[in-house]
C-alpha cells in the first residue's frame, strides 16, 4: 500500500557521487519511510536546484551561499518524537522492536552524505510525518555517453553459487542484483540461523558465503564460527558498514576470506569474489 511520488526539476541536477553509495542512501530512506507508514501511504521525492543568497537565512545552519541540489524524501508516518530526534542518525539507535532492524540505516545515511560534503536537515512531527532534507555541493554537467556499470571480464562470475546473508530485504535484493549481473548465481538468507540452513541444505553447490556483520538471532561472527565448525574450508566475505576493527581482525585471522565496506561498491565486491574463488577455479 505505498505509493511513491516525484517531482523533478525541470534542468538537471549533477553532484558528484558514488553511484553506488547514492543508490543506498535512497534505499535507506525509502525503507525508513515505509516502516513509519504501517498502513501505507505515499513517500514523495522531490529534486530542486536552490541559491542562497548571502545575506539570505539558509535552511540549514551550515550551508554557505551559494548553489546546491537539494533532494526531499518525505512520508505521512507516525513521525518522530523531540526526544528522540537528535538520536536518529547514531549507529545501533533503532526504535524497532529487537530482529526487526540494526539501527544503521540513517546512520549509514548521514555517514554517506558527511562523505559527499553534503548536510542533512530533519523535520516531523508525531502523527503526521518525517521530511528528510538533504544538500548536495553541486557538480559539473558534461555530456557524456551513457553506458553500462559491468565489471572487467576477468572479475565475471563462472556461475558459482553465493550465500548472502542479509537481514535488510532492501539491501538484500540490491545485492543479490549485483551479483547476478556478475553472473553469479544466489541464494540468501535474513539472519545467520537461516543461512545455517540453507548452507546445510546447499553445502555441496554453494562457493562463497557474503554475511553481514551485524543482525539478529545470530551474528555474522556466530555465523562464520558454526560454518566453519562444520566446514573449515569454507570461503566466507563479511560486509561491514560499521566495523568493530578488533572482532574483524580476529575474524581474518580465523580465516574469513575478505572484508568488504557496506554498502559495497560494485568493483569492490566483485574483486573481493573473485580473489575469494581465484584458488577454487584453478584448482
Amino acid at each position: 500500500n505505498i505509493r511513491i511520488g516525484l517531482q523533478l526539476a525541470s534542468e538537471p541536477c549533477v553532484i558528484e557521487a558514488d553511484p553506488t553509495q547514492l543508490q543506498q542512501l535512497l534505499t535507506n530512506l525509502a525503507v525508513n519511510a515505509r516502516d513509519a507508514m504501517p498502513e501505507g501511504g505515499l513517500i514523495e521525492f522531490r529534486l530542486a536546484h536552490i541559491y542562497l543568497e548571502p545575506d539570505q537565512t539558509p535552511p540549514s545552519p551550515e550551508l554557505r551561499p551559494g548553489e546546491w541540489v537539494r533532494l526531499t524524501v518525505a512520508d505521512g508516518g507516525v513521525g518522530i518524537s523531540p526526544d528522540i530526534r537528535p538520536h536518529i542518525f547514531e549507529p545501533f539507535f533503532t526504535t524497532k522492536d529487537i530482529g526487526q532492524g540494526t539501527g544503521l540505516g540513517l546512520a549509514q545515511v548521514y555517514g554517506i552524505i558527511q562523505q559527499h560534503q553534503g548536510y542533512i536537515d530533519v523535520e516531523s512531527r508525531v502523527g503526521t510525518g518525517s521530511t528528510f532534507t538533504l544538500y548536495f555541493p553541486p557538480g559539473q554537467v558534461t555530456e557524456v555517453e551513457s553506458t553500462p556499470v559491468v565489471a572487467p571480464e576477468q572479475l565475471q562470475g563462472q556461475g558459482e553459487v553465493v550465500l548472502v546473508v542479509e537481514d535488510d530485504p532492501a539491501v538484500l535484493n540490491v545485492i543479490t542484483r549485483r551479483l547476478e549481473k556478475l553472473n553469479y548465481q544466489t541464494l540468501s538468507a535474513a539472519n545467520g540461523q537461516e543461512a545455517l540452513a540453507v548452507y546445510r541444505a546447499n553445502q555441496a553447490h554453494i562457493a562463497v558465503v557474503l554475511t553481514d556483520l551485524v543482525m539478529p538471532e545470530m551474528d555474522g561472527i556466530e555465523l562464520f564460527q558454526a560454518l566453519q565448525a562444520e566446514a573449515p574450508h569454507v570461503k566466507v566475505i563479511i560486509l561491514s558498514g560499521y566495523p568493530q576493527q578488533a572482532s574483524l581482525e580476529a575474524l581474518l585471522a580465523q580465516g574469513v576470506i575478505e572484508r568488504v565496506q557496506k554498502p559495497p561498491e560494485f568493483g569492490a565486491l566483485a574483486q573481493a569474489l573473485h580473489r575469494a574463488l581465484q584458488s577454487s577455479r584453478h584448482s
